[in-house]
């Protein structure tokens, strides 16, 4: 779900990375670029031809060594040499740091560059524009103001991923760039391989990620041929769809789409500054969007999931574990699934164990565990009840999930 707004904007993402590591310890220190832009951070890794650099604000970045000063080449060079690196042939081991506090802001770098046109064929219709983190591929040139925030919403949802303590694998796809494909027309859309029925389109194959959308789901405005940024427009698809492409794939299975739909509706719906580029995370502006937004036609009478404010669910346990989360014969069935997923984000991450988000945290790592130890013995929902059940039965979960609602003004019917 992602709506723009004048003062508001809400998106999501996310995205994996393959790559050789080389990490260092290294103090922090100015590094300047080639316009002469300065900022404070420490080298963590050089990957291929860029470094890995930790902000002052805790987040990471990862920027293209030609783009850095002389000096900072043959710093980088000689820190190469240096005995103090720590070499790996693998991918990157160091350890996940799952007590990460919860952001309350994340923003774009202050050095971000707007994106770049790369290439345009005006006889194919092929434009194609470049951010630090993504490939956007138009079949239609697009008005500097549409490209100008479009850059913003890419680069800060990416910066929001990395401030969470969910995302871990971001860097692990720091060599190729996530590729968005942009259809002016919906008939263009579905002939490249968008689904009838769809907003947009969001696929990988190994560690191969690919969205696709309709420009009608990308908050634009058209006057002829012109397509520009529309500050009162809306788009439920692309924010939601680039959050999925940075969510870690060891999360990806039939019984935690309640986790990847409802982190990807959670990321997108999140207030956001279009001018600044930043991400504001709190509570209650969370609460005070979604509850109309999942009960009603939205905030605005737009793009809700009207749901009522009565639902109905077998369980929590059972909502979760469910084999069919999307549904083309039932759009209800599938505007609930989602709408629950929701309120389950933010039930773990704002009211449990008074906004603990601990029993989350602890499947998760338990999830990537299994991942990295290539374990098929062990299932996911024996995972899911080990975690989600540590302090309470599946009956108490039940009811203080349902307390928790009834908080907000949503009451949730057990059947």
């Amino acid at each position: 779900m992602f709506l723009i707004r004048k003062d508001r904007l809400h998106l999501s993402i996310r995205l994996v990375f393959l790559s050789l590591t080389l990490a260092y310890l290294a103090p922090s220190r100015t590094w300047t670029n080639n316009q002469g832009i300065e900022i404070q951070a420490e080298l963590i890794s050089v990957q291929a031809d860029k470094v890995q650099l930790k902000l002052e604000n805790g987040l990471d970045t990862m920027y293209p060594i030609a783009d850095l000063s002389l000096n900072d080449q043959e710093f980088i060079k000689s820190f190469l040499s240096s005995p103090n690196k720590i070499n790996s042939n693998t991918t990157n081991k160091a350890p996940l740091d799952w007590n990460r506090p919860w952001p309350k802001k994340a923003r774009i770098n202050k050095d971000h560059n707007n994106i770049k046109l790369i290439s345009e064929d005006r006889d194919k219709g092929l434009y194609v524009y470049e951010t630090e983190h993504f490939i956007f591929l138009s079949d239609v040139k697009l008005a500097v103001s549409a490209l100008r925030n479009f850059s913003r919403i890419f680069e800060a949802t990416y910066a929001y991923a990395a401030a969470m303590p969910f995302f871990h694998d971001l860097q692990k796809l720091t060599k190729q760039k996530i590729p968005i494909e942009v259809y002016n027309f919906k008939r263009s859309y579905l002939k490249n391989g968008g689904i009838e029925g769809s907003a947009g389109l969001y696929s990988f194959r190994g560690d191969k990620a690919l969205i696709k959308v309709c420009f009608d789901y990308l908050g634009v405005k058209r006057i002829g041929s012109n397509i520009s940024f529309d500050y009162s427009g809306d788009s439920t698809t692309v924010p939601h769809e680039i959050a999925h492409a940075l969510t870690d794939r060891a999360y990806y299975h039939k019984h935690m789409k309640w986790f990847t739909e409802g982190i990807a509706e959670y990321m997108s719906n999140t207030d956001y500054a279009n001018g600044l580029g930043e991400y504001r995370i709190s509570e209650s502006s969370m609460k005070r969007y979604m509850v109309p937004a999942i009960t009603k036609f939205g905030y605005d009478g737009k793009g809700g999931k009207n749901l009522g404010d009565t639902i109905d669910l077998p369980s929590v346990l059972g909502f979760m574990t469910q084999d069919t989360f999307f549904s083309s014969g039932n759009p209800e069935l599938t505007r609930r699934n989602y709408g629950v997923a929701w309120l389950l984000m933010y039930y773990f991450i704002h009211e449990h164990d008074d906004g603990d988000q601990f029993a989350l945290r602890q499947l998760l790592a338990s999830l990537k565990e299994k991942e990295q130890n290539r374990d098929r013995e062990t299932t996911i929902e024996s995972l899911i009840r080990k975690h989600l059940l540590a302090e309470s039965s599946e009956e108490e979960l039940n009811e203080k999930f349902a307390k928790a609602m009834k908080r907000l003004g949503i009451n949730i019917i057990y059947r």
